[in-house]
């Protein structure tokens, strides 16, 4: 988790992305909002796999 409460995972491509609506442990389908050349932003759609802290 980052600062502000975002979620921190990796795109396919490499870049990190922050993700809010999503917890630690979880998979999640995201929208991008926010795409840089190093990292990316976004917001979780669909929770596929629940974390147990939800």
């Amino acid at each position: 988790m980052a600062t502000g409460g975002e979620a921190v995972a990796r795109l396919d491509d490499g870049r990190v992305i922050f993700v809010q609506g999503a917890l630690a442990d979880e998979a999640v389908v995201v929208e991008i909002t926010e795409a840089k050349k190093r990292f990316a932003r976004g917001v979780a759609v669909a929770i596929t796999e629940r974390s147990a802290h939800r």
